[in-house]
């Protein structure tokens, strides 16, 4: 039998994640000599769309069937808490309705939060959109997992944990000594479970072997909205300020006080782009008293304002169908 997918496109959707897609359905064609797969690419209407690579894929228009595909795969990327079209979060709920299997990946969880498809859903999505997924809707819980798989209804975190969810999926259809050989031939020996992590910690994401020094990276990452000082992160490990700086030079290259700007803004700009949220209440949840005092590092940091940021991210954003 062979399976019959829909992969639907949004405008900045994951190049990673749709490769990853299409790359291991092929190759289980590939492997098999026959269809194991048969994908069709969709969007809201005809016509190319554009990935956050920058890079077009032509798709059709979806079906007005509902039950066209056994599994549907939204592979939303770049802004997904911005998008509206009802006409699409209609057609999915429709779908799944009818017990077609819905995948959420990378952002495309938000799309499906936003259809009311997570609701009771253990679900996974991208890191960087789990701030403003919670400011969305408060009441669901995302897991920070690599994919989760809840019945009809599916999330992977995308970039690579999109090919690990294929595999995965693989094996549930075609067993898993033909998904290890898909995998093998793709040279990805190390499929990762769903349970596992979408990041690692602080540290090693940092190469610090400190130990120390490891603990106040997942400290500032885990409490950068709180006013933190280089006394009180000195203090909390046990560490002397002379000390900390030193290791945070030798390590990162740069000071305490540097790093812990990069993360809040990092975080600032984040839900800048993908949140209604008031300037002034960015700045006190990434950890500055004020709106005036965050507009002015943000300004410095990246040579515009919070504000514009916005507006021409909603410009961006505006010239998309």
């Amino acid at each position: 039998m062979t399976a019959r997918i829909g992969i639907l496109l949004t405008p900045d959707f994951g190049l990673t994640s749709f490769t990853s897609i299409v790359e291991v359905m092929r190759s289980a064609n590939t492997l098999q000599g026959s269809d194991v797969y048969a994908w069709q690419i969709i969007a809201a209407e005809a016509g190319p769309v554009l990935s956050t690579a920058g890079v077009a894929i032509m798709a059709g228009p979806l079906p007005s069937e509902h039950t066209a595909f056994e599994r549907i795969f939204v592979p939303a990327a770049g802004n997904p808490a911005l998008y509206d079209n009802a006409r699409v979060l209609q057609w999915l709920r429709r779908a799944h309705r009818h017990g077609v299997q819905v995948v959420g990946v990378s952002g495309g969880a938000f799309l499906l939060a936003k259809a009311g498809l997570l609701h009771g859903r253990r679900f996974t999505i991208h890191w960087e959109h789990i701030e403003p997924l919670l400011e969305a809707f408060p009441d669901l819980t995302p897991q920070q997992t690599v994919h989760e798989i809840d019945g009809s209804t599916v999330t992977a975190a995308g970039g690579i944990a999109t090919f690990d969810l294929m595999l995965t999926l693989l094996a549930q259809d075609r067993g898993a000594a033909f998904s290890a050989r898909v995998g093998d031939w793709l040279l990805h020996t190390e499929h990762r479970s769903g349970a596992q992590l979408q990041r690692s910690d602080p540290g090693t994401r940092n190469a610090v072997e400190h130990g120390a020094l490891a603990r106040v990276l997942a400290h500032i990452e885990g409490h950068a909205h709180e006013p933190l000082t280089l006394q009180a992160l000195a203090a909390n490990a046990r560490l002397s300020s002379r000390h900390l700086e030193r290791l945070f030079q030798q390590y990162l290259g740069r000071s305490v006080h540097d790093h812990l700007v990069d993360v809040r803004l990092s975080r600032a700009r984040v839900l800048l782009r993908q949140t209604p949220l008031a300037i002034g209440e960015i700045a006190i949840a990434t950890g500055y008293a004020s709106a005036s005092h965050f507009t002015q590092i943000y300004r410095t940091r990246f040579g515009i304002t919070p504000r514009v940021e916005r507006q021409q991210e909603r410009r961006r954003l505006g010239r998309f169908p």
